[in-house]
């Protein structure tokens, strides 16, 4: 897990993504992340996990690495085993034994949502902004990306921030529920500190005694999760489709450039 790291505390772990300059999250990263959270899931010690980001940069990642979907730098068999990786990742954190925090400092568009999404609680700093900006790229949302965000956020304002690519700031994303509280950038407090307060209140008061949370979460989450990652290969299979669009490509590579000049 060489863009990972596990950081053990009494009863949860911290697992940062680190994978400089930006985070952008490419087979690697999310190779690393899926077998950092199965790792986590495997030690009954733990019954929580912080996904945070490990780069000084302020930024929580930049999202799906690009270069990923760029028929220049890929082709099908690597983009299938992308789609399906990310996919089984964030189907597993949704429906996680582990209650998860997403402790997000900047920005966290695109994929990084989708992960903070997945999170049972999210908290990110004042100067942060988060959503789910694909259109503003002229690419489709994840059909069950948009599914979870609309879930969350309401259909009505989860849909038109979809069709718009709208990132939001602090107190909106708050207003929407898209976060559960924010981290001033002024006060000296770090968003993993207060990520790490709120896990061990949860686990000392509610989450950590018995069963009831596990089994309430299972049941809110188990059937759409699975379903999620089922579907994993044909999501896999019209992202490909998607990325032989001409404009598409246009895009993507254009995209792709400006972060391998990062």
């Amino acid at each position: 897990m060489g863009l990972v790291s596990i950081d053990r505390r009494n009863g949860f772990a911290v697992i940062s993504m680190n994978h400089p300059p930006v985070n952008a999250m490419s087979l690697e990263l999310w190779s690393d992340l899926l077998d950092a959270l199965e790792e986590v899931e495997g030690d009954e010690s733990f019954r929580g996990a912080i996904f945070a980001s490990g780069l000084k940069k302020n930024v929580y990642t930049a999202g799906i690495d690009l270069r990923e979907l760029s028929r220049k730098k890929t082709n099908e068999k690597r983009l299938t085993k992308f789609w399906v990786t990310l996919t089984t990742f964030l189907a597993k954190v949704y429906r996680s034994r582990l209650f998860t925090i997403a402790a997000v400092r900047g920005q966290c568009p695109a994929g990084g949502c989708a992960l903070a999404l997945c999170c049972d609680y999210r908290i990110l700093t004042s100067d942060g902004s988060i959503g789910l900006n694909e259109t503003r790229i002229g690419i489709p949302v994840p059909t069950n990306w948009a599914r979870l965000f609309c879930e969350i956020a309401g259909k009505a304002n989860g849909e038109l921030l979809l069709l718009t690519g709208e990132m939001l700031g602090a107190d909106r994303a708050r207003e929407l529920g898209l976060v559960h509280e924010i981290v001033s950038t002024q006060d000296g407090r770090c968003v993993l500190s207060r990520a790490e307060d709120v896990m061990r209140n949860i686990l000392e008061t509610s989450y950590g005694i018995g069963i009831g949370g596990e089994r309430t979460k299972s049941a809110l989450r188990q059937s759409f999760s699975l379903k999620w990652e089922s579907e994993a290969y044909d999501e896999a299979r019209r992202t490909w489709e998607i990325t032989g669009d001409p404009s598409v490509r246009k895009t993507i590579q254009s995209y792709a450039q400006k972060l391998s000049k990062m």
